[in-house]
């Protein structure tokens, strides 16, 4: 794409995604205060000139030399008395650029009239005043003394070479008999999945028992800063899942665990310095709750059914033996290692760069409304990249030690879900196995190993259900 549309569309994308509405509502009904996910501060990345009828005034040609940073826009000016520039591409939610590129511009106090170097001339209306540069009457742009860092960049790990770089130990890799709750802990998932999408009114809820994480519970609570009952600080019959990372603030739901049906308990929470109250931001409060309920999630042979398995027994094997082919690598003892940074960071970074445009974009640039509304931490991110990295570097690792060779039929099959999966995000056909034979190569050989090697561990070890969950 030229640059020059690539400044058009940054334009374009900061007042469509200035539109969008985002909403989340982790329970049904919820009434507790959470993170104000459309929140709108000072500094916001919402466009800040209104448009006006009146005749524009000329500003002074010469005002516009200088660095130029936008909150609303990830683009970077920079202009020269000289009549040069440069325009930073910045990654969304960074102060860093992905790109740059050098051009020429003149400005007569209306009009900033540039040219990037092999691209189309574009023309923006312009004014600079009262410390601020105003392009197309609506995207503020301010002063600003440093230029932007170089985004970091990674490619796709090599973990053929990497795996030569960190040899696999030696250890008990196959001929293990593991033991393993992998299949209950299947079928409890198979029933959250199921049951959350079904009406709430056919909740089977028990009224006994003790709260642990994972589970739906009914509660009533009221919240108190102080002595004093807060607004929007309680509710009754409330369902909530017992666990962090809910879009709830931290604490609250996680206090629940441990607490028998029908106890009455005190929860105390901390509210997020930027929440959007500032009678609560960054306040210690107490919620005294009271566990109506634990929801009793079961399925059935009819649920099966409807869900075309003959059996109930015959759905969890099925869904047993997928979970396996991705857990199986932590579930053998000896290959529990830490790995190198660079097996992981290429995953990290991504997920970085996707949790700072989500904020960029939606969330006024707010990383921690952001990530709450991800129910995601930094840390966590880090550990799904170290998690999918070690996978991948130790499938590498185990067809080195053994001398391992993917089957054709298992290349071919994986070519060819590479490709509907690039064809799907728009790709040519043509364009896909180009892809494939290039830059995607890497990619294209971890899916071979990993699925190769799932497999060969599957075989080669023997796992067994645990006698207790």
């Amino acid at each position: 794409m030229k640059k020059s549309n690539l400044i058009a569309l940054a334009l374009l994308l900061a007042m469509t995604c200035l539109t969008t509405s985002c909403s989340f509502s982790p329970v049904e009904d919820s009434k507790i205060p959470l993170l104000d996910y459309q929140n709108t501060t000072e500094g916001s990345n919402e466009a800040t000139a209104p448009v006006t009828s009146a005749p524009r005034v000329p500003s002074d040609p010469l005002s516009i030399v200088g660095k130029w940073s936008s909150s609303s826009v990830p683009l970077m000016f920079q202009f020269y008395s000289d009549n040069t520039l440069t325009c930073f591409f910045l990654a969304p939610g960074y102060y860093e650029y992905s790109e740059s590129a050098k051009g020429t511009y003149t400005y007569d106090g209306l009009t900033l009239h540039y040219t990037l170097e092999g691209e189309e001339a574009v023309s923006l209306s312009c004014s600079v005043e009262n410390g601020m540069m105003l392009l197309n009457t609506q995207y503020r742009f301010d002063p600003v003394e440093e230029l932007p860092k170089l985004h970091p960049t990674y490619v796709f790990p090599d973990y053929d070479a990497l795996a030569q770089k960190y040899p696999l130990a030696n250890g008990s890799y196959t001929g293990n008999t593991i033991p393993t709750t992998l299949r209950a802990d299947t079928l409890a998932e198979m029933a959250k999945a199921y049951w959350v999408n079904q009406p709430k009114n056919t909740w089977v809820k028990r009224t006994e028992g003790v709260a642990k994480l994972g589970d739906f519970v009914n509660i009533d609570y009221s919240g108190k800063l102080g002595d004093v009952v807060f607004e929007g600080g309680t509710a009754v019959n409330q369902i909530i899942e017992v666990n962090d990372g809910t879009g709830m603030i931290d604490g609250f739901c996680v206090g629940v665990a441990g607490h028998k049906v029908g106890d009455t308990f005190d929860v105390p929470v901390t509210f997020p310095e930027q929440y959007h109250s500032a009678e609560l931001a960054g306040k210690d409060v107490i919620f005294t709750m009271t566990l109506n309920g634990i929801y009793e999630f079961t399925l059935t042979d009819e649920i099966a059914k409807e869900n075309k398995y003959d059996s109930l027994d015959a759905w969890v094997t099925a869904e047993y033996e997928l979970a396996l082919e991705k857990k199986v690598f932590e579930l053998i003892p000896d290959l529990n290692v830490e790995i190198p940074e660079e097996a992981y960071i290429f995953f990290y970074q991504y997920y970085l760069d996707q949790i700072h445009s989500n904020a960029f974009y939606y969330f006024n640039n707010n990383m921690e409304t952001c990530l709450a509304y991800f129910g995601t931490t930094l840390e966590q991110l880090k550990q799904d990249s170290v998690d999918l990295a070690k996978i991948y570097l130790q499938s590498a690792q185990i067809a080195a030690k053994y001398q391992l060779v993917a089957e054709e039929s298992l290349v071919e099959e994986v070519r060819k879900e590479l490709i509907a999966a690039y064809t799907g995000s728009g790709y040519t056909e043509e364009q896909a196995k180009e892809m494939l034979e290039g830059e995607g190569k890497n990619e294209f050989r971890a899916y071979v190993l990993e699925s190769m090697i799932s497999e060969y561990l599957i075989k080669n070890n023997t796992f067994t259900e645990a006698t207790e969950h």
